[in-house]
C-alpha cells in the first residue's frame, strides 16, 4: 500500500549534530542548499530509517555511490543518532512511525496507530532494499550508471530504474500459480476418476443386489407385477391373513402389524411380522424342548471329551509302567533287588571299616619293625605265628597283609552298589507315583460312570462301555433335536 512522508526528525544524524524537525507533508518538497548543507543526509536519514546498515554500503550492484565511501551515519560530535520518520497510507490516513537509533546499542520501532508492531520497516512497507535505494530513492550514481558504465551492467540498471525487477517476480509468480493451478487440476482429474470408479463399483454391486432380489422372488413364485409397489399392499394382506390363520390354528393372540398402503411400508412390516413369529417360537414348548435337549447333548459331549482324555492318560500311565517293568522289572522285582543291594551296600562298607583298621595296624607293626637295631634277635611272626624268625620273614608276610587289605577295589564295588540302589529308589518312586495317579484316574472314571448313570436314569455295568453308551445317547439326541426342528418350522 501506498505512503506519504509527512514528518522527519533527526539527531546527531551525519551532518545533524542538534535536533531538527522537518515537516514534509505539503505536497512537493525541494531541497536546496550548497554544498555540505545536509542535503544528501536528509534523504540518507529517510532510506537509514527504514532500512538501517543496508543502505550505507557503497556499492548497488553494479554501480560504486562515491559519498558513501567510509559513510557513517552518526555525526562525530553528538552523543546520541537517532531519526524518527513519520509516514502516512494514502487510502486509510493511518499513521506508520518508524524510530531507528544508531551505536552499539541501536534499536528500530515500528508503531503504527499507535500499536507497536514486532516486524521489519521493509516488511512492514513491502520493499526490499533493492527497490528501496533504485526506485524509491536514487543516487544521482545510479542516474547517471547506464550512460556511464560498461554496457554489461546497464540492463540490470535500466530493469531496476523502470521496475522490470518487480515484473520479473510477478512473472515469476504467476508461473507458480500456473505450475499450482495445472497441479491441482490433475489432482482433481483422479479425484474425479476414483469417485467415477466408485459410483461405478456401486452401481454394479447394486445391480447385482436387484439380480439376487429378482432371483429371490421367481424362486418364491412371485411375478414381476407382485413385486411392483401397487401390488405392495395385496403382498401385505396375503401374509396378513396367513398369520392371523396361523394364531388361530395355535390358539395365540393375534399381534398387531403396520398397516401397508405402498413398498415404502414393507420394511417396517416384513419387520413387524418376524418379530411376532420369534416370539411364538421363544414361547412354544417345542423351544423349550429343543434348548432342554440342546444342553443335554452339550453336556454328553463334554463327558465324552473327559472320557477320551482319561483313556489316553490311563495309555501314558501303562507306557510308563511298561518301560519301568523293562528296565528295572515289576515293582516287587525293584523291592527285593533294593534289599538285596541294601544288604550288599552294608556289608561292602564293614568290610572297608576292617581292611581300614588292618592296614592300619600293618602300617604301624611296619613302623616297630623298622625301628629295630640292624641286627635285632629272633621274634615270633605276627602274621603265620612263626617263632624264632628273623626281621626280614616278618617285613615279607607283613607286606603281603597290607596288599590283602588294598581298599580300592573295596570302593569300586561300594561305588556301583550305591549307584545300583538309587536306580532302584528312583524306580519305587515313580511306582508309587504311578499308583497315585491310577488312583486318581480311576476316582475320575468313577465320577464320570455316576454322571452318566443321572443322565440315563439306569445303571451302568462294569462290562459296558462308557463310550458306546455316550455316543449312543449324543445320536439319540441329535435325532430329537432333528425332529423338533422339523415341528417349529412348521
Amino acid at each position: 500500500m501506498p505512503y506519504t512522508i509527512r514528518s522527519l526528525k533527526l539527531e546527531g544524524f551525519r551532518g545533524f549534530r542538534d535536533p531538527v524537525s522537518l515537516d514534509l507533508g505539503a505536497g512537493l518538497v525541494i531541497l536546496r542548499g550548497p554544498n555540505r548543507s545536509g542535503k544528501s543526509s536528509t534523504v540518507n536519514a529517510v532510506a537509514w530509517a527504514i532500512a538501517g546498515g543496508e543502505v550505507t554500503k557503497k556499492n548497488l550492484g553494479p554501480v560504486t555511490i562515491r559519498e558513501r565511501v567510509g559513510w557513517k551515519e552518526a555525526n562525530v560530535e553528538a552523543e546520541h543518532c537517532s531519526v524518527t520518520l513519520a509516514l502516512q497510507e494514502t487510502d486509510t490516513g493511518e499513521e506508520l512511525v518508524i524510530e531507528r537509533s544508531g551505536g552499539r546499542k541501536g534499536r528500530v520501532e515500528v508503531i503504527r496507530g499507535g500499536e507497536q508492531l514486532n516486524t521489519d520497516p521493509l516488511k512492514t512497507l513491502g520493499l526490499s532494499v533493492d527497490s528501496l535505494v533504485s526506485t524509491v530513492f536514487l543516487p544521482q550514481e545510479v542516474v547517471r550508471a547506464p550512460v556511464s558504465i560498461e554496457p554489461k551492467s546497464r540492463e540490470r540498471i535500466f530493469a531496476q530504474l523502470v521496475g522490470l525487477d518487480s515484473l520479473s517476480a510477478l512473472e515469476d509468480t504467476l508461473s507458480s500459480a500456473v505450475s499450482v493451478t495445472r497441479n491441482a487440476c490433475r489432482e482433481i482429474q483422479q479425484r474425479r476418476s476414483t469417485i467415477d470408479a466408485t459410483i461405478r463399483a456401486q452401481a454394479s454391486l447394486k445391480s447385482a443386489e436387484v439380480e439376487k432380489a429378482t432371483r429371490r422372488a421367481e424362486a418364491a413364485g412371485l411375478t414381476a407385477g407382485d413385486v411392483s409397489s401397487a401390488a405392495a399392499p395385496r403382498l401385505a394382506q396375503r401374509a396378513t391373513a396367513a398369520l392371523a390363520q396361523f394364531c388361530t390354528d395355535y390358539s395365540v393372540a393375534m399381534p398387531s402389524v403396520l398397516d401397508v398402503a405402498s413398498w415404502r411400508d414393507l420394511g417396517s412390516f416384513i419387520f413387524e411380522v418376524r418379530g411376532a413369529l420369534s416370539t411364538f417360537e421363544a414361547e412354544s414348548p417345542e423351544t423349550a424342548r429343543q434348548s432342554e435337549i440342546f444342553r443335554v447333548k452339550s453336556g454328553l459331549k463334554g463327558l465324552l471329551d473327559e472320557h477320551d482324555r482319561l483313556i489316553e492318560q490311563r495309555e501314558q500311565l501303562e507306557a510308563k509302567r511298561a518301560a519301568l517293568t523293562q528296565d528295572h522289572g515289576t515293582e516287587n522285582d525293584v523291592s527285593n533287588k533294593l534289599g538285596v543291594e541294601s544288604t550288599t551296600l552294608t556289608s561292602l562298607e564293614d568290610q572297608i571299616r576292617r581292611a581300614g583298621k588292618m592296614r592300619t595296624m600293618i602300617a604301624d607293626a611296619l613302623t616297630y619293625f623298622e625301628a629295630l637295631p640292624s641286627e635285632p634277635p629272633l621274634i615270633s611272626c605276627p602274621v603265620c605265628q612263626t617263632e624264632g624268625v628273623d626281621l626280614k620273614h616278618v617285613r615279607e608276610h607283613l607286606n603281603q597283609e597290607i596288599e590283602k587289605a588294598g581298599l580300592e577295589p573295596l570302593h569300586t564295588s561300594r561305588d556301583a552298589c550305591a549307584k545300583r540302589k538309587r536306580e532302584l529308589e528312583k524306580a519305587a518312586y515313580q511306582y508309587t507315583e504311578l499308583a497315585a495317579t491310577e488312583k486318581e484316574l480311576q476316582k475320575s472314571m468313577d465320577e464320570l460312570r455316576e454322571e452318566l448313570t443321572r443322565i440315563r436314569g439306569d445303571s451302568i455295568d462294569t462290562t459296558e462301555s462308557v463310550e458306546r453308551i455316550l455316543k449312543a445317547l449324543i445320536a439319540e439326541k441329535s435325532t430329537e433335536l432333528q425332529n423338533l426342528r422339523g415341528l417349529i418350522e412348521e
